[in-house]
């Protein structure tokens, strides 16, 4: 009698197991078919991505939180603003520091007076000193981005256009798919990169009131010259 208890206490808790593994995997599968539409984004893994960011363009990791990019339209020209934003931010990153660097040995040599400020700061909308820099420039500057721009819209009315690509390849660099994907991420993600830190050379800039070549003097100077002030600096505090 014991036996049948025990046996019949043994088949009860197995049904009771077996149940309870069936209504999991249900409710699994359920949740999985709901889901199947819903696919989240990369860079932001808790928010869904939006449909139009499926990945066909270089750097895409289906950010767009604001959902700015309600369209394929939407899509092309915010990504067509942001390569042209992304290779003006790479120029000016390097241009910026190096600006400061030889502004005031160039101008020496050219027997005309520096752009720099007192502090060595380049001109800018927070530093100030626009005023100092020749009309001549701006015309040339206008100019060349008009000239640039006008040969990209004539390439846009490709049924294969891809935002940014205006055919120069002058190194030959693009030589299969798999090199083409590459330079088009490698140049997206710089870009972005560069934007971020323009943006921060302008603030700190104008926040400490020097330039930025003096904030991280290890960025732009002579390795061995970051190492000369280290060793002095040791020197010093022992």
């Amino acid at each position: 009698m014991k036996t049948a208890c025990i046996f019949s206490l043994l088949i009860a808790s197995v049904s009771s197991f077996t149940n309870n593994i069936a209504r999991c995997e249900s409710s699994t599968l359920l949740k999985a078919a709901s889901d199947d539409s819903l696919i989240y984004s990369t860079a932001v893994p808790f928010l869904e991505r939006p449909k139009v960011l499926d990945g066909k363009y270089a750097g895409d990791a289906g950010f767009d939180p604001l959902s700015f990019a309600k369209t394929e339209t939407d899509l092309l020209v915010y990504r067509e603003a942001e390569i042209k934003h992304a290779r003006l931010a790479m120029l000016a990153a390097a241009g910026w520091p190096i600006s400061e660097l030889y502004d005031a040995k160039l101008a020496s040599f050219a027997n005309m007076p520096s752009l720099l400020d007192g502090n060595g700061r380049v001109p800018s909308l927070l530093n100030g000193g626009m005023e100092k820099v020749p009309v001549i420039y701006w015309l040339v500057c206008l100019i060349a981005a008009s000239a640039i721009d006008v040969y990209g819209l004539r390439k846009t009315n490709g049924a294969d256009y891809i935002p940014g690509n205006l055919g120069m390849d002058p190194f030959g660099v693009s030589k299969s798919p798999r090199a083409i994907e590459f330079f088009r991420t490698a140049e997206i993600k710089n870009g972005r990169l560069a934007m971020i830190a323009i943006t921060l050379y302008a603030l700190l800039e104008f926040s400490q009131s020097t330039a930025i070549v003096n904030t991280f003097p290890y960025l732009f100077q002579p390795l061995s010259q970051t190492v000369s002030n280290l060793q002095v600096a040791s020197g010093m505090s022992s």
